[in-house]
């Protein structure tokens, strides 16, 4: 087969309960993928005294189990405090089975089989709102538990007796405050903070602050600063994903990203001809800074290998426009980036910060025949030039 036969088998479930004070849900997810992979290399076992043959190949199966559960329940506490809260769990397993199969007698022998990979998560976000509640200031208040073990053999290909299995475990455990307060009728402020603390890293601290004001009947203008920091996902760590066509490794010595970003977005909608042409505009501009980025680098070029690394200094600034028009039945979008980028590898080496730029494009012109109660659309989108570290060695390795 020059595609793998897959089987999936898809089950779904949801639950759910409603009054005026509380409303609950249960969902539930499970799939079931079996994988066949048939060899190409047929031994046919002759025997030249018989003159006879009793052909075998080296197959295997796949097994992928996956189960999903998600709880959630929302409401008001003292018919004042409102709350979400949501709680899921998600495990997954891979399984493989490899046997010598019997053509002639569709018979399996020497069957090894095990699991060779597995993935658990437990993931809890809450919100409570309406802690402060008043004319001029709302407050919020939450927190958000992630804890991810996985387990592995060092190579998919090892099961059953000999193989090395390795368990990682990611925990974090945030907990966050944001406020909006509301100075004039046309001017607010929304601060937030969070708390991240891990099992594998040190405790981050980050912070926003972010304005608004509205000029005259049609101008919004919209300010944020804050700071960047990221602490690597389980994937960034502990990705192993490596076979005869691919070869994506996790890095369990990252770093945290640490920067700051800022936006500035200028909003304007309008109206001409008496209301037959409307018009909105939105123009922003950003910038991120970011020591110890995380990436994902090719590492090797022949044969191609990526993982994870911490790039030392990381700038992008970029300007962004968004547009739209309405005439009648007809409605024109068209928005554009032009996003610089500077990259330095290893600061101690690698003294060029040039920017690098790529520009992007999006539009679409549609028309609606109201009679019909249909539309005809029309899409362009352009994707600029995108530029990649690659990592090499020079003479001295």
């Amino acid at each position: 087969h020059e595609c793998l036969p897959k089987l999936q088998q898809n089950t779904k479930a949801l639950v759910s309960y409603n009054t005026e004070s509380v409303q609950l849900f249960y969902r539930f997810e499970y799939l079931n993928e079996r994988i066949d992979r048939f060899d190409v290399n047929v031994d046919l076992n002759e025997n030249p005294a018989t003159g006879t043959t009793n052909p075998s190949a080296l197959d295997e199966v796949y097994t992928n189990n996956r189960f999903y559960h998600h709880l959630n329940a929302a409401g008001k506490i003292l018919n004042k405090y409102d709350y979400n809260i949501s709680l899921s769990y998600q495990e997954q397993t891979k399984d493989l089975e490899r046997y010598t199969y019997r053509i002639k007698n569709d018979l399996k022998e020497n069957v090894e089989e095990g699991e060779y990979q597995s993935r658990s998560a437990l993931f809890s976000r809450g919100t409570f709102s309406n802690i402060i509640n008043t004319s001029t200031t709302a407050l919020q208040v939450g927190y958000e538990i992630t804890a991810e073990q996985g387990s592995g053999s060092a190579l998919a290909i090892m099961i059953g007796p000999g193989s090395e299995e390795v368990t990682q475990n990611l925990n974090s455990y945030d907990f966050f405050v944001s406020s909006e307060i509301q100075l004039t009728d046309r001017f607010s402020l929304r601060p937030g903070v969070r708390t991240s603390f891990s099992n594998f890293f040190d405790t981050q601290f980050i912070g926003s602050l972010s304005a608004k004001q509205i000029v005259g009947e049609d101008w919004e203008l919209r300010a944020i600063l804050g700071s960047a920091n990221r602490t690597p996902s389980y994937d960034e760590l502990y990705t192993f994903f490596v076979d005869v066509n691919h070869d994506v490794q996790g890095n369990p010595a990252l770093k945290p990203e640490r920067g700051i970003s800022t936006f500035l977005h200028i909003k304007k909608k309008s109206t001409l001809g008496e209301g037959t042409i409307r018009l909105k505009n939105k123009l922003s501009f950003n910038f991120l800074g970011l020591q110890d980025r995380i990436e994902l680098i090719v590492v090797n070029q022949s044969p191609l290998a990526f993982q994870y690394s911490n790039i030392d200094r990381f700038t992008s600034a970029g300007v962004f426009s968004e547009n739209e028009i309405y005439i009648g039945n007809f409605k024109g979008q068209i928005g554009a980036s032009l996003q610089g980028v500077s990259k330095v590898l290893d600061s101690r080496t690698q003294r060029n910060d040039d920017f690098l730029f790529n520009l992007q494009i999006n539009s679409n012109l549609s028309y609606t025949i109201p009679k019909y109660t249909s539309t005809f659309s029309l899409f362009y989108k352009h994707i600029g030039r995108q530029q990649q570290f690659v990592e090499k060695a020079n003479e001295q390795g």
